[in-house]
């Protein structure tokens, strides 16, 4: 590990879904002022983090900030490189389920390897809102433990949160003023991402207008809840980058939000790394879907057969379910049956290529 004075923030950031969007907020607000060492694109293995730490001995920074892997095999391996004085976990869930050995507390005992390693003077965000989160070992912390959440109390809470058609609104009790702040992202979650980067903004006394300039500043992650036109009035909501249960239900959540007036469409593909998991997790989506008001579940990929079987078990119309062997035959459909008025979700693991259909749809001619 490189030798250096803890005078930065030095900043880890790890969870089961959210790194690269936090680290893409924090980064945004910390450099309105100063010059940040950050992980390059969503990079967040040992062997990239060893890499950018030697910049700090070339360079000078006002601070770091790092994205962390703590899948199966890496965990303590980045901190024989770099030590955390703030660290954040945005939540504990079921992506990479099956390297994370199919079970929920293991998940959280993974996470949780970041805390010991977080220097005990330092500080540790979590979110409240995430009731897995309550698993991690946080007693063992003896600094700063920071909370942010929307539904439940946190030491920095959302409230007044709006979807608008560019993002989304919400306000903030910063340095004892309630402050307004805007994210071009959809969805409640990314304003808990936002949040994260507003209370470590806060303790390293940034002022809210500094706070404002860079959340509007951060750049958005690729295929996640991007909107698109596409003909016949319809709209794309590609969040194709990756999947697993939870972040599928977030997005399906978005659809039903997002253009109230429009009928609304699932595209799925398979979500991967879930391991022993994989029928229940699927199967999950199909009665979650099950309860939505939607015109269509158009499916592609072995596993998602158990998305469309749970939903027509629980009372979602037979014939509005349909299953496509190929990805090709999928596009030959939607080429022929692209609805008038509609908004189309296009969600799957990245290995399950669904980037695919939502590039197809574009390019369909209006």
């Amino acid at each position: 590990m490189t030798k250096r004075k803890k005078t930065i923030p030095m900043i880890g950031i790890t969870g089961s879904a959210g790194k690269t969007t936090t680290s893409s907020f924090v980064n945004a607000v910390l450099q309105t002022r100063w010059r940040v060492l950050a992980s390059r694109k969503n990079f967040n293995t040992p062997k990239h983090i060893k890499r950018r730490v030697r910049l700090l001995k070339k360079k000078t920074y006002d601070a770091v900030c790092f994205e962390l892997s703590m899948a199966h095999g890496t965990r303590e391996k980045h901190f024989l490189y770099f030590r955390p004085n703030i660290s954040v976990i945005t939540s504990v869930g079921t992506a990479h389920f099956g390297p994370q050995g199919n079970n929920i507390r293991s998940t959280a005992n993974n996470k949780s390897k970041i805390i010991p390693y977080t220097s005990p003077d330092g500080m540790l965000l979590i979110n409240a809102d995430d009731r897995h989160s309550a698993l991690l070992k946080t007693k063992t912390f003896k600094g700063k433990l920071i909370t942010i959440g929307i539904r439940n109390r946190a030491t920095y809470r959302a409230t007044n949160v709006i979807y608008q058609k560019n993002g989304m609104s919400f306000s903030v009790m910063y340095k004892g003023k309630k402050e307004t702040f805007h994210i071009a992202m959809l969805g409640e979650h990314n304003v808990i991402h936002a949040l994260f980067a507003i209370a470590i903004a806060d303790r390293l006394n940034f002022t809210a207008k500094q706070v404002r300039k860079g959340l509007r500043s951060a750049k958005k992650p690729p295929r996640r809840l991007q909107l698109s036109h596409l003909k016949k009035r319809s709209i794309l909501l590609d969040d194709s980058f990756n999947a697993n249960p939870d972040s599928v239900k977030v997005a399906v959540d978005i659809l039903m939000k997002v253009e109230k007036n429009k009928k609304k469409y699932t595209i799925l593909g398979d979500m991967l790394e879930l391991g022993s998991y994989t029928k229940q997790g699927h199967r999950a989506i199909g009665k979650y879907l099950a309860s939505k008001k939607l015109a269509g579940i158009y499916l592609q990929g072995a596993s998602t057969s158990y998305i469309g079987q749970e939903a027509i078990k629980n009372g979602y119309p037979k014939e509005k379910v349909r299953h496509f062997n190929s990805k090709r035959e999928l596009m030959r459909f939607l080429a022929a049956n692209v609805d008038s008025n509609s908004v189309y979700l296009v969600k799957g693991s990245g290995g399950s290529k669904m980037s695919i259909i939502s590039r197809h749809l574009r390019q369909l001619k209006r």
